[in-house]
């Protein structure tokens, strides 16, 4: 499920308006690389 929703965090354009800092991408990143 981790790595379904990270393909669609990173495909989904609309995903860009869901980050809406520096810090909550980088922790975004980190919640996929601890899932992966």
């Amino acid at each position: 499920v981790g790595a379904r929703l990270g393909a669609v965090l990173l495909d989904d354009p609309r995903a860009a308006v869901d980050v809406d800092s520096p810090a909550d991408l980088e922790l975004v990143q980190a919640l996929l690389a601890d899932g992966a």
